[in-house]
């Protein structure tokens, strides 16, 4: 009962604090920028906290970077970026005028709230839920065994050091995009809760900032229609997979046309809506939503024909924040779709000043995201030479149907054709369908909004060509899968605006959109196969969604146990702390508690160690660590499972204490090794604390 009412004490804590931490910043980048037309209006809490993290992210690593970081460095980065930028503003003219927010103080309230709610419905996935002193948690707290890194970032401070692989014993930078976990270890050093009371707080603020973003966006971009676009993105952003729920209602013999793709035996892991991806990877989520931030911030530098500075260091913080979180997102695939983005700007057709001016704009922009970037690029070129390493992409179709095989050449054409016309339809829905279709056929209220409409039309197809053509060649495909999270972003703001002016009979009636006639003659049609997509896409969450339910779908004995000592793993870390430094390293059984998740992650460590280990399994140390000899990592792992083995050899202790500079080990009643009492017998480690589940041995 303490360990939960303590959780979600520190939890909501950091949330609250979260908020007005990124808030503020967020609201007084605002003011630079000129975005505000009413300073009391909540309107301004729609898109302050998503500029927050844009611009205060990468400004706060790059001052930790070089002061360190601790709770007096980072309270006084924030005072000085919020001073900074408060007296910068008011010595700057504004050039162009305030958006046309057309949303009330009132409905943005409720919006808030909702957007909020929503918010809590991914991060709930990685809550911890206690049931008979047993720990229950969702699916994708696999991909929250990051905490740990929250943990070594807060501990350590930054450039991270490796808290899941020490190579013979060295102490390694973490080859990761650690930027959003930066950003929830700040709540940690600020609060003094846990890695994974942070993590949560910092998912459910990171959804809330997206969505609440994307709300402003299309109450913006259907001025006519404000608040209505505004709750339609709410409604769009709750809907599941289509394909999922037609799998089940409809017979087995259209399952070959319906369902996912399959390639040798296996089933093609499908692109996934923002409430899903929000759950198990909110750095990529944070890394997307900085990018239609850019977008947002150029359509309004194109109305400019003047250099303005402030738009050039806010496009470059926001552009560093984006690379910093997931250099896939925002890093690989930006690059790659600047092209498409380019086209989309040059199709406006506007005069030359307002080009001229946001390329020297650009050129600022760009030299501040990569100074600003210098951690980020420092930790992920560290380790052994990058130059002899393979690009971590490749070209590689992807299988978006079962009616074709990829053969040359024709195969080819048509698993392209239907990726657009039947897998994307089939995976995000009718927000897709809609989002598309507005995006072609919609024309712009005014100039801002005509510039935001082609550079959200060149994002989408830009982002979604490298979703075809691209895929990561390391692991998974984690460049396909997180990089859709941009279109999906935008296609919630579109197909908002599109599905606003449908409810409205005028609206479809008058030249706002192209073929409006034909339109207008079948909007009923229209209107109502959307209407069966939303109920479609709302049943199909209601069938996916699921937390731990002990009490419904009761454990088995063995699995109740193993539950059971994870929970204790919470308080006999306590005891592991006090004897170790938080600059020592610890060692646990690599294959412990394998059942916790799906795939390998030492669950129980990474989310209550607090401590850096020497190894941690095999998929983190690989991942984690891509660039170093993969060889010695199998060797180490072997390693690792002798010790915790019925049978360690002296030798293998050893090296553990004199090689790798292992502190302590944790064992607990689940490893072999529990049954022996040869690691006392070997005098290199000693039993400092035992009970009837766990052992601590210190080094001699």
């Amino acid at each position: 009962m303490e360990f939960s009412a303590t959780f979600l004490h520190h939890t909501l804590l950091a949330s609250i604090t979260a908020l007005f931490w990124f808030g503020l910043p967020g609201l007084v980048v605002m003011r630079l920028l000129g975005l505000v037309r009413h300073t009391l209006s909540l309107h301004n809490w729609l898109i302050a906290p998503a500029l927050g993290l844009s611009t205060f992210g990468s400004f706060s690593l790059l001052v930790a970077s070089l002061v360190g970081f601790n709770f007096i460095a980072l309270v006084v980065s924030w005072l000085v970026f919020l001073i900074g930028i408060h007296l910068w503003q008011t010595r700057i003219t504004q050039v162009s005028p305030p958006p046309s927010w057309s949303l009330s103080s009132l409905t943005s309230f409720n919006l808030l709230v909702v957007a909020a709610l929503w918010a809590v419905m991914p991060t709930l996935n990685i809550y911890p839920f206690v049931h008979q002193d047993a720990l229950f948690v969702g699916v994708e707290i696999f991909d929250h065994a990051k905490v740990a890194v929250v943990d070594a970032i807060a501990r350590e401070g930054v450039l991270p050091l490796n808290p899941y692989y020490a190579p013979e014993g060295e102490r390694i930078l973490l080859l990761y995009y650690y930027l959003w976990h930066f950003l929830a270890a700040q709540l940690k050093l600020l609060l003094g809760v846990s890695g994974w009371q942070a993590e949560v707080a910092m998912n459910g603020f990171t959804a809330f900032a997206s969505l609440s973003f994307l709300i402003a966006l299309a109450g913006l971009c259907n001025q006519k229609r404000a608040a209505i676009a505004a709750w339609l993105v709410i409604l769009l952003a709750f809907l599941g997979p289509p394909a999922d729920i037609l799998m089940i209602v409809l017979s087995k013999g259209v399952h070959y046309f319906i369902g996912y793709p399959q390639v040798d035996g296996k089933t093609v892991h499908a692109l996934e809506q923002l409430w899903l991806q929000a759950a198990w990877v909110p750095q990529h989520v944070l890394s997307a939503l900085n990018i239609v931030v850019l977008l947002f911030l150029i359509s309004r530098l194109l109305l400019s024909i003047h250099l303005q500075l402030s738009y050039a260091v806010v496009i470059g913080l926001t552009a560093a924040t984006g690379f910093g979180a997931s250099t896939w997102v925002g890093g690989i695939a930006m690059v790659i779709a600047l092209p498409a983005l380019g086209i989309a700007g040059l199709s406006l057709l506007l005069p030359k000043q307002h080009y001229f001016s946001a390329i020297k704009t650009a050129i600022i922009a760009v030299i501040i995201a990569a100074i600003v970037s210098i951690p980020s690029l420092i930790s992920q070129t560290s380790g052994p030479s990058a130059v002899e390493s393979q690009l971590p992409f490749g070209f590689g179709l992807y299988p978006s149907t079962n009616l074709f095989t990829k053969e040359p050449y024709f195969g080819y054409i048509m698993h392209i054709i239907l990726f657009w016309l039947q897998f994307l339809p089939l995976v995000l829905g009718v927000g897709y369908v809609i989002g598309m279709m507005t995006l072609f056929l919609r024309k712009a209220d005014t100039p801002e909004v005509r510039h935001f409409h082609y550079l959200s039309l060149g994002a989408v197809m830009g982002f979604f060509l490298i979703v075809l053509f691209l895929q990561s060649i390391f692991w998974n495909n984690t460049f396909g899968w997180r990089t859709v999270l941009v279109p999906v972003m935008l296609l919630l703001v579109w197909g908002a605006v599109g599905l606003a002016d449908f409810l409205d009979r005028d609206m479809i009636n008058k030249s706002s959109w192209w073929l409006h006639k034909l339109l207008h003659r079948w909007q009923l049609g229209l209107l109502s196969l959307m209407m069966m997509g939303i109920m479609l896409g709302l049943i199909s969450t209601a069938r996916i969604y699921h937390l731990p339910d002990p009490v419904s779908y009761p454990a088995s004995n063995e699995e109740m146990q193993v539950r059971q000592s994870f929970f204790k793993q919470y308080e006999i870390w306590k005891k592991v702390r006090e004897f170790v430094k938080p600059d020592e390293l610890v060692q646990v059984n690599p294959d412990g508690y394998l059942t916790l998740t799906t795939w390998p992650a030492t669950l129980p460590y990474a989310l209550f160690a607090d401590r850096s280990i020497a190894y941690a399994n095999i998929e983190y140390s690989t991942v984690f660590a891509y660039r170093y000899d993969a060889e010695q990592n199998r060797e180490t792992y072997h390693l690792m499972q002798n010790i915790f083995s019925a049978d360690p050899q002296v030798e293998s202790l050893q090296k553990l204490r004199d090689v790798f500079k292992v502190k302590a080990m944790l064992v607990d009643k689940f490893d072999p090794v529990w049954s022996t009492d040869k690691i006392e017998q070997s005098g290199i480690y000693k039993i400092v604390y035992a009970d009837a589940d766990f052992r601590i041995y210190l080094s001699q």
